[in-house]
């Protein structure tokens, strides 16, 4: 038999419910896996969620058909008239519509009102996921030689109806209780925030538009979690300058509300306009206008956020209502600076850092106790660690100091103490304090992809990949179209050897932004460990393009020796250059050592890594 990693459903559930998406994935799945049991007319007749696991890859696997039986004949026939109790509650009002048609399709009083087959449901979600309706239902099935007829179909949705029923609910946390009754869970509501436009057009101001767009969205999650799920801001940018109506934008984001709006600066002032709209009738649930001077603008977000949490009916706890009301006025030049640092330091490029470090640099001299730019100079020097542009040494003890100094000023930061977290991880290698910090910024933010990432990457280094990559595939399914989100979904893909699957994705990051150096580096892996070695000798080609000497190492070794001589040379080329400005770390030259095939020469250099 075959051996099965992963997490029972049941499990999965009981932290909580799952985003629509996942809903539609895993109910395709299922509904197929059925669909090949009924074509072979067995039904499964145990189908709930725990019997079913969710693979480290994303995958439903249905286990334990012990009580699964062949039906054939008159045996089949009484099995179309079985009946069972079943949950019986109102579906969440918040589930799209064309989901709840096909769930209560599913639990029909009436075997012939149901799903025939699995392939019949299967086709049902791909069409909710595509934004087209549900086919309509047949006709209520009378004689009994057309029950017979559908009889095995109708036999397995009997059975289908209570366990894809019991998924469907249970996604939502409809848990069934001992006596067969349900519970609604809190209402969890979902909301968008459009990227903010500016009326004044100036190409030059779209970093403090778009700076808003994300002030906003963080303000928002952080409001109540349990309550409130805010789409990432990656998934919103691509309707900036759109023409869809607010109705589609809602449906393809799968969201109830959107916040829309502009700002303006000008002369030390800042105009803003914000309006609430609910997707299904697009009508304005709440507006206003404001003019207020420029180092007011955090103070502005708070007053946003609790007029949008008032018009949603968000009963927000003391202490939320604390944490939106202790803001502090920010030098005007201060915070420009502080945005322009903060579009940069995302990029993970060396020279998108050193900007981002000037640009943080200069908020600071502006307002010293500035605590959001403490928090981003911390995370300039753990990006620069990590992607190999600083040497340990120089780097850890410069972001714990910013991150500690963030901390010191304010103690919520949430990038300070993400910034913690990755010094925690590959700076100081304290695993035990990592892990707890990491868990710490779960709980304050659950729906923010970069804590998931890092928590992620975290646990694939600890040889735990089926936690890793539960986590990155949330934050996936919550930032889809993020280049970092990606990027470390392809590097964990190629920790789990799941190498088809990190070049769709690095390449789906590299369409996104060329220069991605995480995407790129997994990218250059995948292709090595799969062994198409022609299609990593040309990434080294275009990596190496503007480099004369490399590129001639390049040319001379995979004449001879193909890609192994290739390396071979570019090894004696960056050894020569060890030690000077733009040559590569020790660690970098004991991979490159160990793609020319020198094991000696890689645990050489990964002694001198060590020894850095």
């Amino acid at each position: 038999m075959e051996l099965v990693e992963g997490e029972p459903l049941s499990a999965r559930l009981a932290r909580g419910g799952l985003p629509v998406e996942q809903v539609l994935r895993y109910g395709q799945q299922l509904a197929d896996a059925l669909a090949h049991a009924h074509d072979r007319r067995v039904v499964h007749r145990d189908l709930k969620p725990a019997n079913i696991v969710i693979t480290p890859e994303g995958r439903t696997k249905i286990l334990d058909f012990g009580l699964a039986r062949r039906l054939l004949g008159e045996e089949l026939t009484d099995a179309t008239t079985a009946t069972r109790d079943s949950l019986t509650a109102p579906l969440p009002a918040d589930i799209p519509v064309p989901l709840q048609t096909v769930v209560r399709r599913c639990l029909a009083k009436d075997p012939g009102e149901r799903y025939q087959r699995g392939s019949d449901v299967k086709a049902a979600l791909e069409a909710v996921q595509a934004g087209t309706a549900p086919a309509a239902w047949p006709a209520r099935r009378h004689t009994l030689r057309r029950r017979w007829l559908f009889g095995l179909g109708a036999a397995a949705a009997a059975l289908l109806l209570l366990g894809f029923a019991l998924v469907a609910l249970n996604l939502w946390g409809l848990q069934s209780q001992s006596g067969g009754a349900a519970s609604a869970p809190p209402r969890v509501i979902t909301l968008a925030v459009l990227p903010f436009e500016d009326p004044g057009g100036d190409a030059d101001q779209e970093y403090f538009s778009d700076g808003q767009t994300q002030e906003m969205i963080a303000r928002l999650a952080r409001l109540q979690p349990e309550s409130l799920l805010v789409k990432a801001r990656a998934s919103v940018m691509r309707y900036k300058k759109t023409e869809k109506p607010p109705d589609l934008i809602g449906r393809e984001l799968g969201v109830e509300y959107l916040l829309e709006g502009s700002v303006q600066r000008e002369a030390g002032r800042v105009r803003f306009w914000a309006e609430l709209i609910k997707v299904a009738d697009q009508t304005q649930v709440w507006g206003n206008r404001y003019d207020r001077k420029e180092e007011d603008i955090q103070a502005l977000h708070s007053e946003i956020a609790q007029k949008v949490a008032s018009a949603l009916a968000l009963r927000l706890l003391p202490v939320e209502q604390a944490r939106l009301t202790r803001v502090q006025p920010v030098d005007p030049k201060a915070y420009d600076a502080y945005l322009k640092g903060t579009q940069y330091r995302q990029r993970l490029t060396k020279e998108s850092l050193d900007a981002a470090e000037q640009y943080f640099t200069l908020a600071l001299q502006k307002e010293p106790g500035y605590a959001a730019a403490w928090a981003g100079m911390a995370r300039v020097w753990t990006g620069r660690q990590q992607m190999g542009f600083a040497q340990p040494r120089e780097a850890r003890p410069k972001a714990r100091e910013a991150a500690e100094k963030a901390l010191a000023l304010d103690d919520e930061s949430l990038e300070a103490r993400r910034a913690l977290a990755g010094i925690l991880t590959w700076g100081e290698w304290n695993w035990p304090a990592a892990e707890r910090a990491w868990n710490e910024l779960i709980k304050l933010d659950p729906d923010n992809p970069e804590v998931l990432q890092g928590r992620s990457h975290f646990l694939m280094h600890m040889g735990r990949p089926r936690e890793a990559m539960a986590d990155i595939e949330r934050a996936r399914d919550l930032d889809p179209f993020s280049v970092r989100t990606l990027s470390f979904y392809a590097a964990d893909l190629v920790y789990a050897h799941r190498y088809d699957d990190a070049i769709a994705a690095a390449s789906k990051a590299l369409g996104l932004q060329a220069d991605a150096p995480v995407a790129r580096g997994a990218l250059y892996q995948a292709l090595l460990l799969k062994g198409s070695y022609a299609e990593a000798l040309a990434m080294d080609r275009d990596r190496y393009a503007k480099d004369d000497e490399l590129m001639r190492a390049l040319d001379s070794g995979s004449a001879t020796g193909g890609y192994v001589g290739a390396q071979k040379k570019l090894v004696g080329v960056w050894t020569a250059r060890f030690g000077r400005p733009g040559g590569l770390r020790a660690w970098d030259l004991a991979m490159r050592s160990l793609y020319a095939g020198d094991r000696d020469a890689a645990l050489l250099w990964l002694e001198r890594a060590y020894a850095e």
